[in-house]
């Protein structure tokens, strides 16, 4: 026990104790200082886009629009308010632009691979599902598969395909329709009858 004690004595001192604290607080105050700093830049960088009103300075538009029916109808009315793009705050320090209109899409999708950068939250989810496809891939790889596909999909190519499209999805919407029609059908009898 007493070599226990000669130990552990100086590691628990209070000078130590003292110190360590005083590292751990100036590490999380730069970082602190640091995270405030990126988000008055962005926010500086951001300010020519209108954002919404946002639940709280620390968690903005987090959580805002669930994943239901009625979230797509909120972002129906963000689209009707906001005509052509809106900035949103995923927590304090994760802003993301919302482009509605095709006129500020079509930069976007025009810009050479080397300016767009595909990373974060949405793309690193796809990627178990995707691999490195078109959608997922960046820069010299993405110009290449991109200037792969590009000839298979000319309108041209297509042309020949819509009577066999046009005959598919009327025998796809006939198959789905009906069984919907006659389950309809049968639920509203049961429905009835009870």
């Amino acid at each position: 026990m007493a070599l226990l004690h000669s130990v552990l004595s100086p590691v628990l001192s209070w000078m130590r104790l003292y110190s360590l604290m005083y590292i751990f607080s100036t590490g999380l105050l730069a970082v602190v200082a640091v995270l405030t700093v990126r988000k008055v830049w962005y926010s500086h960088r951001l300010s020519c886009f209108s954002k919404p009103q946002a639940r709280s300075w620390l968690l903005g538009h987090l959580g805002q629009i669930q994943s239901t029916e009625e979230g797509l109808q909120q972002m129906d009315d963000l689209v009707k308010t906001y005509k052509h793009s809106c900035c949103w705050f995923l927590g304090p320090f994760y802003h993301l632009i919302r482009l509605f209109h095709p006129d500020y899409v079509k930069p976007l999708l025009m810009a050479p691979a080397s300016m767009t950068v595909k990373k974060g939250l949405i793309y690193h989810h796809l990627q178990p599902w995707l691999g490195h496809s078109v959608l997922i891939s960046n820069g010299e790889v993405w110009s290449r598969k991109r200037r792969l596909l590009t000839p298979a999909f000319h309108f041209d190519i297509l042309k020949s395909y819509i009577t066999i499209f046009n005959s598919s999805s009327k025998i796809m919407h006939v198959r789905y329709t009906q069984p919907c029609i006659q389950l309809c059908t049968k639920q509203f009898l049961v429905f009835v009858t009870i």
